[in-house]
């Protein structure tokens, strides 16, 4: 904070900061000694919630001067500070410095420095991006683990601790994300760069992979809710990549591009739900919502213990309450980008 209101208060400083060595030296602050340009290594920085809110700042400071643009741009610290988002370090229940809409205040520097610097805007919507596609591969690692969990026994308690640990942090990156993200795509001039990196595709994987729980714990929420409607997981998450899903289709382009990778989205997206749904019904010829309904045992979820059976049932009704919210999430974000 003393940085940047320095270099904010005379932009001549700026050139002297760079000339010696503080500069660097907050790189290095950031992305480590040996510079992580992609944002894969555990951050360096304390998780303190003062000390993120204060680094766009810097950031935009540091970028006062077109020298000073272009040294933030050869040393792109952009994936360093968004992979703070989507590190355990600094998620609940670890910390809780990213509470208070802190994503939201740095989505909102962000935009800030991208609109006095447009010639760093393609390597920060870049690195926004990736922090995205990381948040989607974990979202998919996470699921193909707990495809491949064997029933979980005394033995295996610390297993099945761990994934309701990972799906818990994956909650908390894409709520983060997509908080950051509303405050940058709300500028138009922001949308095309953002759809150039592949942001639309990054949105709509994140979408799928990151937004709803799963397991034993989707299938309690859906079950006391009475449904698996859009409302079923109260995901925030859900309804604001939706809104932004809408809003990058109304400002862009080309639009008809975007509403067909939503469509082909919605068409793969319902292939697997076939697939989910013929799980219930291996036995049965015709299928109904009868047959459906009767391939599943009706029993109260405390009574499905940890036998092989009973796990195998909760996870086929789990794959099928995940299909259905994500079908549904596609279904009504095409007809909102149609209508727009």
């Amino acid at each position: 904070t003393f940085l940047s209101d320095v270099m904010n208060a005379d932009p001549q400083v700026v050139h002297h900061v760079h000339e010696s060595g503080l500069a660097g030296s907050f790189f290095r602050l950031l992305m480590g000694k040996e510079g992580d340009r992609e944002g894969r290594r555990e951050p360096p920085l304390e998780p303190s919630g003062e000390l993120v809110m204060a680094l766009p700042n810097v950031l935009t400071a540091l970028s006062l001067t077109e020298a000073g643009a272009k040294e933030v741009k050869e040393a792109n610290p952009f994936p360093a500070l968004l992979s703070l988002f989507t590190s355990p370090k600094y998620a609940m229940p670890d910390s809780r410095c990213l509470l208070n809409e802190m994503s939201a205040m740095v989505g909102t520097g962000l935009d800030e420095l991208m609109r006095h610097n447009p010639t760093l805007r393609p390597v920060c919507l870049g690195a926004v991006v990736r922090a995205m596609e990381r948040v989607a591969e974990l979202g998919k690692r996470l699921l193909s683990d707990e495809d491949d969990a064997a029933p979980t026994d005394s033995a295996d308690g610390r297993r099945g601790f761990d994934a309701e640990t990972r799906r818990t942090h994956l909650v908390q990156y894409g709520y983060n994300l997509a908080q950051l993200l509303e405050q940058i795509l709300h500028n138009e001039d922001h949308v095309a760069p953002f759809v150039a990196s592949d942001g639309f595709d990054a949105l709509l994987e994140m979408a799928r992979w990151a937004v709803a729980p799963g397991g034993r714990s989707l299938v309690a929420h859906v079950t006391c809710i009475g449904g698996a409607g859009a409302s079923a997981t109260g995901s925030t998450t859900a309804g604001t990549l939706a809104a932004l899903a809408k809003q990058v289709v109304s400002n862009t382009n080309d639009p008809h591009e975007l509403i067909k990778k939503i469509s082909s989205q919605l068409e793969l997206q319902l292939k697997h739900h076939c697939q989910c749904v013929r799980s219930f019904t291996l036995e049965v010829h015709e299928f109904t919502c009868d047959n459906l309904l009767g391939s599943i045992p009706p029993l109260p979820l405390y009574k499905l213990g940890d036998s092989a059976e009973d796990v195998q049932t909760v996870h086929s009704v789990s794959r099928l309450f995940r299909s259905t919210l994500h079908v549904e999430w596609l279904t009504n974000c095409l007809a909102d980008s149609i209508k727009a």
